[in-house]
């Protein structure tokens, strides 16, 4: 139990010992609000004396004291279902963090792999463009070789026309010389 403060106070001029767990600032709040309702009702019931001011002061702080043990009951009974709701609120709170756990281990697996797959397909476009490159080029070789090829053709073409030619004129100088 803990120990109580011995605190002297002083009530319509008199002193008094309160036994208080609270502070020395607390006591003396609750000292001017009982002096406090004292006095309204002095104003309210002149011809009462100190003690029977002092009682119906009792009286209201008494009926202010069960209205707030009601407003409290009221308050436990209101609040003792999520108060029971609590734990099992709890747990399912935890099956969403370790739910949301799983998938954000799941996102980052994903991307991950997301990450591996876009570097294939950088390594992989890098290649289709090297490959078209080589591709250009020896598309223009081709091209360079074809018209070569063609050059060549008509060289060649060029060069049996003129030996045909030349093979004539010399039948006919044998034919002239025999």
């Amino acid at each position: 139990m803990t120990k109580k403060n011995r605190i002297e106070v002083y009530l319509n001029g008199l002193p008094y010992t309160l036994l208080t767990d609270r502070s020395e600032n607390e006591a003396e709040e609750i000292i001017e609000y009982v002096e406090k309702l004292v006095d309204q009702l002095a104003l309210q019931h002149s011809s009462l004396t100190k003690l029977a001011l002092s009682q119906l002061s009792a009286l209201n702080i008494a009926e202010e004291l069960f209205a707030e043990k009601d407003a409290y009951s009221r308050y436990q009974e209101h609040s003792r279902i999520p108060l029971e709701k609590y734990p099992e609120l709890l747990e399912e709170i935890e099956k969403y963090k370790s739910t949301i756990r799983e998938k954000e281990n799941q996102e980052t697996v994903y991307r991950r792999k997301l990450e591996e797959k876009n570097r294939d397909i950088f390594e992989k476009n890098k290649k289709i463009k090297d490959l078209e490159n080589i591709i250009s080029q020896k598309s223009e070789k081709i091209e360079a070789l074809e018209k070569n090829q063609s050059r060549l053709e008509k060289i060649f073409l060029d060069n049996q026309q003129s030996m045909n030619r030349l093979r004539k004129e010399l039948e006919e100088l044998k034919g002239k010389v025999r």
